[in-house]
């Protein structure tokens, strides 16, 4: 089975739900990644470079992906800590295509009471996203 977790930024993932991510992944299944945001443009410091910050967060999802098995990870650029902002169908669509392109019977993705803007925003779109339709591969969403 392919699973899909949506994380709103690179770490959500491994906090979240990293222990599900290594059972399914000892079992045979193939994971995606999809975060939403960089994770660090409201965070970067005044005389830091964001390029590099970028890039260094960008390395150490990679590495958990490495330690959890973790078959590809997808980076959006929408605004940290700002998806209150985006509007709403920008965000839907960006899971959808994730959704299309994998094609998973399984979701992870936040929990709608989450105190964070964006995991709260991120729950949104992809329970929009999995919505009933036809061609829908979802199954089941599972939230952390």
């Amino acid at each position: 089975m392919d699973i899909l977790v949506v994380a709103a930024h690179p770490d959500d993932e491994v906090l979240g739900c990293g222990g599900s991510i290594a059972i399914h992944k000892r079992q045979g299944n193939r994971i995606h990644v999809a975060f939403m945001a960089d994770g660090i443009s409201s965070r970067c410091e005044i005389g830091h470079d964001y390029q590099d910050e970028l890039r260094i967060r960008r390395m150490a999802a990679e590495n958990a992906a490495n330690i959890l098995g973790i078959d590809s990870v997808s980076y959006n650029s929408f605004p940290d800590n700002k998806l209150d902002t985006v509007p709403l169908l920008e965000i839907v669509k960006a899971v959808e295509d994730v959704i299309q392109e994998f094609q998973p019977g399984l979701i992870f993705t936040h929990h709608t009471g989450d105190l964070n803007i964006d995991h709260r925003k991120t729950h949104e779109a992809v329970i929009t996203a999995c919505r009933p339709q036809n061609d829908n591969p979802v199954k089941n969403h599972l939230v952390f």
